[in-house]
């Protein structure tokens, strides 16, 4: 089949290979032609973490099976299928900035481009609000009163689950794959067949449902994984102020089936496209049926106090122990990925250099002579007071201390003597070090250990 797909960022251009790795042909529509560009190059610059990820695409846009077009109309040449995955703007310190206008525009940009000479799916898989797939089917039916749902076209919500550096694993070995429908649509079920052939064969479960159901699916997933981790990181705090070993409490809690051995990883908080995006979206979406889903805000406002007490953690201690330089480990909002969308470092990295701090910093996918380093904002990169390192030991050369912000596993590795024998610290005294993600809890005696 030939399937468009509109919007190419990460999970847009991860959907795009899964589909090429199911066999069909692809045509990748965005408007941004840097963007594109970059796809293009199929090089370090693609800044993405994953498995042959430049190979991929390389050799699929060799063999014409991945297309990249900026006209919106040439990407949708005898097409079978089209897919919406743009991402949802939001800000970190917003529980309901959620701003739905480019999707809108491009919904309305596609609809003149359906017509009565052929049958055309449109699958929803940007992240959306409650009740969105219905209002484009009404708009649709409004607009367009020669078309008839189902016969010259389809909306299907269905939500995509990723994560971020196993992208295309979770494509190809799903836990299940969700259809939201207006109304049952033989068609829509021929091309879902047609489309994810591979996947029937091997069993993996189809949900059918309406769009509303589908729609929830995705952000209580979301949220629940939201509300996971901030109480996760809560219960640490705790253990922290009580003498528990965490590791130990989390392997406890773990083994309970009900739980899950998953389920109480901590981090420096919770950032990435995904969860606090996709929160918001529901949080939203309840909110103008007059429902307010406290938890999961809670949830996410436990998330920005956390953040912000890192930072005035280290602020309190840098006034009382006269800190020149720290280092930090970890950009990214996690380990294995590059993205650095609302990633608690980028936040505490602010705090730190407004406060007159200088900030040595190592993240293995942000090295010095990077291709990616023009993501990082321009009021960190272009302060006088910031240094990204090669190595981990280059930035704990002459700090004074030591934050852990992201679980990479390369850090576990890390050569500990060499690190205390290289960082800045009055005569007999141990280095400090923060760990804000329970990296280096079982060197708590090697260091002035603090945790998050």
């Amino acid at each position: 089949m030939i399937i468009t797909i509109c919007g190419i960022g990460y999970s847009g251009l991860m959907i795009a290979l899964f589909l090429c790795e199911l066999g069909h042909t692809v045509n990748c529509f965005d408007n941004n032609q840097q963007v594109l560009a970059t796809i293009k190059e199929a090089n370090s610059s693609l800044n993405i973490n994953e498995p042959n990820i430049n190979v991929l695409v390389k050799n699929y846009i060799q063999s014409n099976k991945l297309n990249l077009f900026n006209n919106l109309k040439e990407s949708l040449n005898n097409t079978d299928a089209i897919i919406i995955k743009i991402p949802i703007k939001g800000k970190l310190d917003s529980l309901e900035d959620v701003n739905l206008k480019p999707f809108n525009e491009l919904i309305s940009n596609i609809i003149p481009y359906l017509n009565r000479s052929k049958y055309l799916p449109i699958f929803i898989s940007t992240t959306v609000p409650i009740g969105t797939c219905s209002m484009i089917t009404k708009n649709i039916q409004k607009n367009r009163s020669d078309l008839i749902l189902t016969k010259h076209y389809d909306i299907i919500c269905s939500p995509v689950f990723l994560r971020e550096g196993s992208a295309l694993h979770d494509l190809m070995e799903p836990d299940r794959l969700i259809f939201g429908f207006k109304k049952e649509s033989v068609p829509a079920d021929n091309i879902i067949n047609k489309i994810y052939k591979p996947l029937t064969l091997r069993n993996v479960p189809f949900i059918y449902t309406n769009f509303e159901t589908a729609e929830l699916i995705k952000t209580a997933t979301m949220g629940l994984a939201t509300v996971n981790m901030a109480f996760t990181n809560e219960i640490e705090k705790l253990c922290n102020s009580t003498g528990v070993d965490f590791n130990i409490l989390a392997k406890g809690v773990g083994l309970d089936k009900r739980v899950g051995k998953e389920s109480l990883l901590s981090s420096s908080g919770i950032g990435g496209s995904s969860l606090p995006r996709n929160s918001r979206v529901l949080i939203k979406s309840a909110k103008q049926l007059g429902i307010d889903l406290s938890i999961l805000s809670i949830a996410l406002d436990s998330n920005i106090r956390r953040i912000k007490s890192i930072s005035d953690k280290i602020l309190k201690y840098y006034k009382n122990n006269n800190i020149r330089r720290v280092a930090i480990l970890g950009l990214a909002f996690k380990g294995l990925t590059t993205d650095i969308t609302e990633s608690p470092s980028i936040f505490v990295i602010k705090d730190l250099l407004k406060n007159n701090i200088s900030v040595a910093l190592y993240d293995p996918y942000y090295l010095p002579y990077s291709n990616n380093l023009s993501i990082i904002p321009n009021d960190i990169k272009d302060n006088t007071s910031f240094y990204l390192c090669d190595s981990v030991y280059d930035a704990a050369s002459q700090s004074d201390v030591l934050i852990a912000m992201t679980k990479c596993p390369e850090f576990n590795s890390i050569n500990i003597p060499k690190i205390i024998e290289l960082m800045q610290r009055e005569q007999l005294a141990k280095p400090i070090l923060f760990d804000c993600c329970n990296l280096f809890s079982q060197y708590n005696d090697k260091f002035t250990y603090i945790a998050a």
